[in-house]
């Protein structure tokens, strides 16, 4: 369904009575939901908190981005990203780092949630440009 057709179904259904539309117009939300790419753009997550994890499943979230630098330097950032591999061990059956788009459509469908790495702002580089390249790889 593309979107198009979804807000036209949206639309459809909400005209009926409003005790039809409310119930149908439910279903037609969560029938979207449940298809859409849903990605978190900003989470500062306390990580080492299992609720977390267990969140992200409930809520339906497709994939986020989770800050591995505020406000840290080059060293900082390298200690938040090493503790990722174990992360994705731990939660291997919801969780997945992803890179690319392709890797979070299967994530989607594979009901795991990816995780894409990221940044407040270009602290972790400090005064070295070279360093930009270690952090893409």
């Amino acid at each position: 369904m593309t979107r198009s057709e979804a807000l036209h179904k949206i639309r459809v259904v909400w005209k009926s009575t409003p005790e039809e539309g409310q119930v149908a117009g439910s279903d037609v939300a969560r029938e979207v939901y449940d298809k859409a790419v849903v990605v978190d753009g900003l989470n500062v997550s306390n990580w080492e908190s299992p609720a977390v994890f267990d969140s992200l499943g409930a809520g339906g979230v497709t994939a986020i981005n989770a800050t591995i630098a505020i406000w840290e330097g080059f060293r900082e950032t390298l200690d938040n990203i090493a503790r990722w591999p174990r992360r994705f061990a731990e939660h291997s059956d919801t969780l997945v780092q992803a890179t690319s788009a392709a890797e979070i459509v299967q994530a989607k469908k594979d009901g795991r949630t990816a995780v894409i790495f990221g940044w407040q702002n270009a602290s972790p580089i400090e005064t070295d440009l070279d360093r930009l390249l270690l952090f893409y790889e």
